[in-house]
């Protein structure tokens, strides 16, 4: 007999849904348009009594689509989707709970043998059971809440599995509502479409269930047997030219559709240029002044390439791309050497996987070049001293950290970091490497100064030759103030000293950092039994700890460490089982990153005025911001569908799969977007159009791109220079000669131009630009102390 409480639920139940019937509340939800009147008219209230009829009206068998429709079409889409769905999840709680209580007991007692089965098939991924039920078009809402109630499923996912399933629909009405509403047939169009797309997703997941064992545990299998197990079956050499091949998929996709992107890229691309140009490589030059920032073996390498291809689109990207596949040749024999095929694969995919090592990849800066030696020069340190002895790696490893010096100063880092754990391993245990700390050991660092000299010795006797002060200021720059100075007193990207710990390494090395939290037995067995492990984290630690200590910071800093830390994750991590919540915590952030996504993307469509207000920095173009929706709605729903296609895999594949995707994505979908909008061709055609052939544009405040990009000759008045100096230079310089113009940001204070009636090119890199000529010079201006100008011929012929 139930007790009196279940009766009395049943009884306020019951009361609440007549009198929902008799008041018109549910008829008060099918008409969108009382229901948008009542919602501007009653403010917060309103919504919080929407919200409740709505609950109520799901909860005694309303069809939620309706429920969406309605209020997309009174609130728009967004919050359309997110009431309807917060009111059905609370629906399909009082449905749960009152099954729960109300009903289970006396089913069990009467038809235990049945309930027994029901439970069975969903004891094991119950959420991904009930997520592929709330996809499927065709189905009860009303029954699957009171069949989970009277069923020994779980409340939490039940929930979990409703809240997922419910949003697409919900969006896809909501979406239809507001079309309607606003007489938007895009709106319409995107969720007929996204409707299909759901169904799809839900009708895939229930052949998978059907085609599969219903008992798969979710996150049974670890990381190593999921990912890699038939690839264990090739043979060494097969399974690098896979991985190579697969590498070379992810880096090289997209070269070609994009050309070098602000801040750094068109800066190293302008002096390769000039390299090319002017047959001067020994000290790089930008818009013909002495570069004095870094070395120029980065600017060297984009340089060949350029001369050799005669293509700078692909010129400026290939050298980063093909030190990346070398970093992996690195990391992936260095592993196999240490342990075996196993560990090696799990690293080089455990790279991959960090967005950090992909990002500079496929980019063109120094970092991803730099990185790359000193991974060589640690490969041969550890190789010798682990692996060997092996004197010719020790030596090679040596000759890396002289070029990674003279690409950006830090390749020295392997000498101190690496070799002072080595030199104390030693004096703790003799025996290690008793045959591998010879007395030879003490040249290795002559060799790194050899290979560094053999740009450092020329550069200064060049400078010593020609003794002009712009060529000792660049050699007193490069050799001083941009090493120590820059790192004990840096005067830019100034960041507090947890800056790595807390902000570049849990999202760049993301997930890395969480797989050793989620081993960390196997980590301190690691540590007690392997002298190797010990080496590589220290590596990692010293370097993240150096670049602490200086007050300027760049997440790329630290890159240097991130190959070696996905040695010692996967040596660590692979074949071992993860902690429960990694997985559920990957799950998770997959779900709510293709949800954030899938929003806004639809806000972008929307005409959002936060987002509105963001691509006026690049682009007036309203169309843009629907193109951006458009991308960001796809990898949501991209992410959406791999998590709901790969739900039996291991949470981590999940998410490697859909981050590779996505990189797929970004690099020919996205660049194709972007282009536009990270370069400024437009302001620079629109001048290209109002002036002469022979016209030449001078340049206020300069930035490379602002160079690399006119077809006009282009003449700036020195970088080192204040934007008053510059200003005088520019008013003299047009004041010499005819068919001579002034580019400069409107936001610039100026004195010796009028820009009130200059030409407005445009949006660019979030400035907007102007045109001066001699209608808008003052009538005087005061003299430059020092006249500058350096004259840059047809730049941007590249483009042709």
């Amino acid at each position: 007999m139930m007790r009196w409480y279940r009766w009395l639920l049943f009884a306020i139940i019951g009361s609440l849904s007549l009198l929902a019937v008799e008041q018109g509340w549910l008829a008060f939800l099918s008409d969108e348009n009382r229901v948008a009147v009542y919602l501007s008219s009653h403010g917060l209230a309103g919504w919080l009594a929407v919200t409740a009829a709505g609950s109520v009206f799901t909860a005694v068998g309303g069809p939620r689509q309706m429920l969406a429709f309605v209020l997309g079409f009174a609130l728009d889409s967004i919050y359309g989707t997110i009431l309807s769905t917060v009111a059905t999840l609370i629906g399909a709680t009082m449905c749960f709970g009152t099954a729960r209580l109300v009903f289970r007991h006396s089913l069990i007692r009467r038809f235990g043998r049945r309930m027994a089965q029901f439970d069975s098939l969903f004891e094991h991924q119950t959420a991904s059971k009930i997520l592929m039920v709330r996809l499927l078009p065709v189905g009860s809402n009303l029954l699957t809440n009171l069949i989970a109630g009277c069923a020994s499923i779980r409340f939490l996912p039940f929930i979990a599995g409703s809240s997922l399933g419910y949003l697409p629909q919900m969006l896809v009405f909501a979406l239809a509502g507001a079309g309607i509403g606003n007489a938007d047939h895009y709106r319409f169009g995107i969720s007929l479409a996204l409707f299909i797309l759901a169904s799809l997703m839900g009708g895939y997941l229930y052949h998978q269930q059907r085609n599969h064992s219903l008992t798969y545990p979710m996150f049974s299998r670890s990381l190593s047997q999921d990912m890699y197990e038939q690839l264990l079956a090739l043979s060494r050499d097969r399974l690098l030219l896979l991985l190579l091949a697969f590498t070379g998929v992810m880096i090289f996709s997209g070269m070609g559709l994009r050309s070098p992107w602000p801040a750094d890229e068109p800066r190293f691309a302008e002096v390769a240029r000039e390299m090319v140009d002017s047959g001067q490589w020994l000290i790089p030059m930008r818009g013909g002044e002495f570069y004095p920032d870094k070395p120029p073996v980065f600017m060297w390498s984009i340089a060949f390439f350029y001369w050799l291809t005669g293509n700078l689109k692909l010129a400026f990207l290939l050298p980063n791309a093909l030190c990346g596949m070398i970093t992996v040749i690195a990391v992936y024999d260095l592993a196999i050497r240490l342990w075996n095929r196993h560990i090696a694969a799990v690293a080089v995919l455990l790279l991959l996987l960090a967005p950090q090592f992909l990002m500079q990849a496929k980019s063109a800066q120094i970092d991803g070049m730099v990185v790359c030696w000193i991974t060589l020069a640690c490969y041969g340190l550890l190789r010798h001293f682990f692996c060997g002895p092996a004197w010719g790696w020790y030596f090679t490893a040596w000759g890396f950290m002289g070029l990674g010096i003279i690409t950006k100063g830090v390749g020295f880092l392997p000498a101190l970091m690496m070799m002072i754990p080595l030199l104390i391993l030693h004096w703790r245990d003799r025996t290690l490497f008793a045959e591998r700390m010879h007395y030879r050991a003490v040249f290795g660092p002559l060799v790194m100064l050899a290979v560094a000299g053999l740009w450092l010795i020329p550069m200064v006797l060049y400078v010593d030759a020609i003794n002009t002060t712009e060529a000792l200021a660049y050699r007193d720059n490069i050799l001083f103030r941009q090493t120590g100075e820059r790192y004990a007193n840096s005067w830019g990207h100034l960041k507090p000293w947890h800056y790595f710990l807390t902000t570049v390494i849990p999202v760049l090395w993301f997930p890395l950092p969480l797989l050793l939290l989620a081993c960390l037995r196997p980590l301190r067995d690691a540590l007690k039994h392997q002298p190797v492990i010990v080496v590589l984290l220290v590596w990692v630690l010293v370097v993240v700890g150096f670049f602490s200590f200086s007050p300027g910071k760049r997440g790329v800093y630290i890159l240097p460490a991130l190959p070696i830390f996905a040695i010692a994750v996967a040596a660590i991590t692979a074949g071992k089982a993860q902690a429960r919540w990694l997985g559920l915590f990957l799950t998770g952030l997959q779900g709510a990153l293709s949800l954030a996504l899938i929003v806004l993307g639809v806000l972008a469509w929307q005409d959002h005025p936060p987002l509105v207000d963001k691509i006026a920095d690049y682009s007036r173009n309203p169309t843009d911001l629907h193109t951006a929706g458009s991308f960001m709605l796809t990898l949501g729903l991209t992410w959406l569908f791999l998590l709901a296609g790969l739900w039996r895999r291991a949470a981590i594949m999940r998410f490697f799969t859909a981050l590779m995707v996505t990189w797929l994505l970004y690099s020919t979908w996205g660049y194709t977007l972007m282009e536009p909008l990270r370069t400024p061709r437009n302001i620079l055609s629109a001048a290209e159009t109002r002036l002469p052939s022979d016209a030449t544009i001078g340049i206020i405040d300069f930035s490379e791109q602002l160079i690399l990009f006119s077809k006009l000759d282009v003449v700036h008045f020195s970088y080192f220079t204040s934007i008053q100096e510059q200003e005088r230079n520019a008013w003299q310089w047009m004041n010499e000669a005819g068919h001579r113009y002034v580019l400069a940001a409107k936001d610039l204070e100026f004195r010796c131009f009028n820009p009130a009636t200059a030409i407005n090119l445009g949006v660019a890199h979030r400035e907007r630009w102007l045109l001066m000529g001699p209608e808008q010079q003052a009538r005087a201006c005061d003299p430059p102390q020092t006249s500058q100008r350096y004259l840059t011929p047809n730049p941007g012929r590249w483009l042709e």
